[in-house]
Order: C-alpha cells, then sequence, then structure tokens
C-alpha cells in the first residue's frame, strides 16, 4: 500500500507542477479554478501522507499456508473514495463493507486484477445514480432559496 501511497504521491506532485506551470505562462483559462485545483491537490497530498503513516500501523495482517505474514487485499482507492463521497453517512459502512467483503471472494476465486475490475464496474454502475441523487438535493434547495426570495421580496 505504501508503494501505491507513494506513485499516488509522486503523481500529485506532476500535476501540481504542471498546473503552476500553466498558470504562470497564462495557459488557464480560470486562474481561480486553478488555485482550488492546486490547493486541493496539495490537501491530497497530506492526506496521502497521513494515511501512508498511519495504515503502516493499521494494515490488517494475514498468515499464508507458508507462515508468511501478507497484506490483505484493499479495492481501489480512488473507486473507493468515490463512494465515500457520494453516499450518506448512514449508507457509507453498509455499501463499502458488502463491496469490500465480495472483493476479497473474488480476489480469492479469480484474480487482484478481475477483482479491481468487478469493483470499478461496481462504482460505475453506483455513481451515476448517485450524483444525480445529490444534484435533486441541490436542485431541491435552489427551487426553495427562490421560492424564499420571492416570498420576502
Amino acid at each position: 500500500m505504501s508503494d501505491k501511497i507513494d506513485r499516488e504521491m509522486e503523481d500529485l506532485d506532476q500535476w501540481l507542477i504542471e498546473l503552476n506551470v500553466r498558470l504562470k505562462n497564462g495557459d488557464v483559462v480560470d486562474a481561480l479554478l486553478a488555485r482550488v485545483l492546486i490547493f486541493a491537490l496539495c490537501f491530497n497530498k497530506g492526506v496521502l501522507s497521513i494515511i501512508s503513516g498511519v495504515s503502516r500501523l493499521f494494515t490488517p495482517k494475514s498468515r499464508s499456508s507458508s507462515g508468511k505474514v501478507s497484506s490483505l487485499p484493499r479495492p481501489p482507492f480512488n473507486a473507493e473514495y468515490l463512494l465515500y463521497l457520494f453516499l450518506r453517512k448512514e449508507e457509507r459502512d453498509g455499501v463499502i463493507g458488502d463491496l469490500i467483503e465480495t472483493y476479497g471472494q473474488i480476489v480469492q476465486r479469480f484474480s487482484k486484477r478481475h477483482a479491481d475490475i468487478w469493483f470499478y464496474k461496481q462504482v460505475a454502475g453506483s455513481i451515476l445514480p448517485l450524483i444525480r441523487r445529490a444534484l435533486l438535493r441541490i436542485g431541491a434547495l435552489v427551487w426553495l432559496g427562490q421560492i424564499l426570495r420571492r416570498l420576502i421580496s
């Protein structure tokens, strides 16, 4: 997991450098958006470094038949994070937990690659309805705000 986080941190460094160069050259259409992206990338890099340190302490271990200690397979981080962002708090543990449990079964039966493909497929099928639900909630708030503005004025 530490290698994956290190690779993601290197990718974030590259994106930051490229975005800063584009911002300085005036290639970015919206400077405010570019600065927000830079902030988000820096924040993600900080979170990844914290996760890297904590994960070394709390990574679940299992013993293989040869007695060697090995890490349990984890689903793709980005896909799991997307679900975490769009699911409600009360849905997160159940949905993500069920997906991780099934992911482990698929890894044992087939391979990590097949399990990753399955996990991405599940997230891709879930993300559009979750985005639609979030947009409808935002639309309802905008509609309510317009009604309140009309009532006040």
